[in-house]
């Protein structure tokens, strides 16, 4: 404790401006005007980098969030066919729109029609054969003779007039989980309706869909085709949540530049009772498959990020300094005078510490001296 005390005393007796002096490299003036630009231009350099590209081109004081939400389809409208001169058969939204799940749904352009198929041995002509091996039953004419769902009716072809002015209402959902976390984005609460091409728009026609895929129903009505609908988000959350209305986006999957385009197909059957027998409608279908995502982009300005590329910057600054002096003291003509008036030279340590440390002996062995100790003056 006592020990302690002396040193706190010590401490506290100590000049102020001792105990907390400055320390700082000592710089040197060079009157050279290359030196001088060279490291002008290095400074200018990187403060082009930083402010044009890194803030501007980069934007690395913004923080981006990617994700995908949710999406949901709402149909209306009805269509009409002719399959005979003297019959006009009406389709509403339930018998046409087969939603696969609630993001997507499948819409018809052609019918193939074939009711009530019964169960019994006949040829089954989307099974061709070589022979009759490759059937249940019997080749006959190059299709199966088997047990299969016969029909005497022929088929009825319904080619469906009015697709492209059905109508879908679209309500799209998603949450930035770091950047907005807790905080819904949606249009599904969003009262009454906005028809496609005026500014946030909820409703759509098949039409749009297939203009904003680049294509027509003309084009696909007779193969069909797979469109991916896409709902994107600009979101700004830097001091509120605000995002720009979701702009829809589509384009087709299937391979339209083929010659023989694969399109989409869909088979529906429809199971009943007929005078006691058990009984099928078949609908073979051809039409347009569209699937339906959403995916947003939120930015936040970043005061992190500005503070650590603010920093780097410097850091870069200094870097100008290194290079210039580097130079100056290696490459330049009169680099010998530059070493001289920056590089101060010592003596040699070394040889100044051992003459020290070999007089310090001699003045020790001088105290220690036993002769010296015993005489006297007398």
């Amino acid at each position: 404790m006592a020990l302690a005390a002396l040193e706190l005393r010590d401490i506290l007796n100590e000049d102020m401006d001792e105990a907390f002096s400055y320390q700082t490299a000592m710089q040197a003036n060079i009157k050279d005007r290359y030196l001088g630009l060279l490291a002008l231009c290095i400074k200018l350099s990187v403060l082009f980098y930083v402010v044009i590209y890194v803030f501007i081109v980069a934007k690395a004081h913004i923080m981006y969030e990617y994700e995908q939400g949710k999406v949901l389809f709402f149909s209306s409208g009805t269509v009409f066919s002719r399959p005979s001169n003297n019959t006009v058969r009406i389709w509403d939204n339930v018998d046409l729109i087969w939603p696969k799940d609630p993001s997507s749904f499948f819409i018809p352009t052609r019918i193939e029609e074939t009711i009530a198929q019964q169960r019994g041995n006949c040829t089954d002509y989307s099974r061709p054969c070589r022979r009759d091996s490759d059937c249940q039953g019997a080749c006959q004419d190059g299709f199966c003779f088997e047990p299969s769902w016969c029909s005497t009716n022929p088929p009825v072809l319904h080619e469906l007039l009015g697709v492209e002015n059905l109508m879908f209402y679209v309500q799209v959902d998603i949450e930035y989980i770091y950047l907005a976390k807790n905080h819904d984005f949606s249009t599904m609460d969003k009262k009454g309706f906005t028809y496609y091409p005026d500014d946030g728009p909820n409703v759509f026609l098949v039409a749009d869909i297939l203009d904003k895929a680049d294509t027509t129903l003309s084009e696909v009505a007779t193969t069909g085709c797979v469109i991916k609908v896409k709902m994107k988000w600009k979101c700004h959350i830097t001091s509120s949540y605000n995002c720009d209305d979701p702009d829809l986006k589509a384009h087709r999957l299937d391979d339209e530049n083929d010659n023989d385009p694969n399109g989409y197909r869909l088979s529906r059957y429809l199971y009943y009772q007929l005078n006691g027998t058990s009984v099928r409608d078949h609908w073979n279908m051809t039409g347009i498959y569209i699937i339906g995502t959403t995916e947003g982009l939120a930015h936040q300005t970043s005061l992190t990020s500005i503070i650590s590329n603010v920093s780097a910057a410097m850091n870069l600054l200094m870097l100008a300094e290194i290079i210039t002096d580097f130079l100056m003291l290696t490459c330049m003509k009169n680099r010998k005078e530059y070493r001289r008036v920056v590089l101060e030279r010592t003596h040699n340590l070394d040889a100044m510490l051992k003459g020290l440390k070999k007089e310090e002996k001699k003045e020790e062995a001088k105290e220690e001296d036993p002769d010296d100790f015993f005489s006297s003056d007398l």
